[in-house]
């Protein structure tokens, strides 16, 4: 084992930085900061646009965290006080209190259960 001063499993240069930052990423970041719209600026509408367009739709709309995307996903299609919305068991931690954020029940499925 290396730890014990073996042989690495895995050589030096096999695992890569990611994600790769150059100077245009540099740019818009800074452009961003310095900026006096971080949240709603130029850059976050232009990323909206593109991304929509690379999928084929009208709009696309960008939250701070995927807790955000999912509060509005439920909000938009209409859940409310005494739904019932369906999250899968195992998934992230933020699946379930969304439910409770808007006072509905949160079920959660497993594999076992749909067979």
């Amino acid at each position: 084992m290396a730890i014990n001063g073996g042989e690495r499993t895995i050589p030096d240069g096999i695992i890569k930085n990611w994600p790769p930052i150059d100077d245009v990423d540099r740019k818009y970041v800074l452009a961003s900061l310095e900026g006096s719209k971080h949240t709603f600026g130029p850059n976050c509408s232009a990323l909206e646009k593109e991304f929509a367009a690379g999928n084929g739709n009208k709009y696309a709309i960008t939250t701070n965290s995927g807790t955000a995307a999912l509060h509005m996903s439920v909000v938009a299609c209409g859940c409310g006080t005494g739904d019932e919305i369906i999250v899968p068991a195992y998934s992230w931690s933020s699946a379930r209190p969304v439910s409770f954020i808007i006072t509905a029940f949160p079920f959660s499925l497993t594999l076992i259960m749909i067979q």
